[in-house]
């Protein structure tokens, strides 16, 4: 099913392109402050646009990716140094005295 959508809308976006391509054949130059780009066909600028921002778009999705992936590594070797040792997980560790009666009332201070 997934790929049949993916042919249709490969199909459409083609389609779309054929018909900008064939209705956009008028050169036209692009004007930027003081310069002109040669003269090309419309649909060559549209096409040149898409590009640019499809690359844009990648670039920005990329960099997203590869800033999550090394906040990811972070916190999976903030959690491995946080982690219990096994012996303190079964038990076999010394613990913690525990907090007497003035402590568990909030009267007296906790020392750790």
């Amino acid at each position: 099913m997934r790929n049949v959508a993916l042919a249709i809308l490969l199909l459409v976006v083609v389609t779309v392109a054929v018909i900008l391509g064939l209705d956009n054949q008028t050169p036209i130059s692009v004007h930027f402050l003081d310069r002109a780009s040669p003269e090309w066909p419309a649909f060559w600028w549209l096409c040149a646009a898409f590009g640019a921002g499809l690359l844009l778009g990648v670039t920005l999705c990329a960099a997203s990716l590869v800033r999550s992936r090394f906040n990811q590594r972070l916190l999976r070797r903030s959690l491995q140094q946080r982690e219990p040792s096994a012996g303190e997980r079964e038990g076999l560790a010394p613990r913690m005295k525990e907090p007497s009666a003035g402590e568990r009332e909030g009267l007296a201070p906790r020392m750790k």
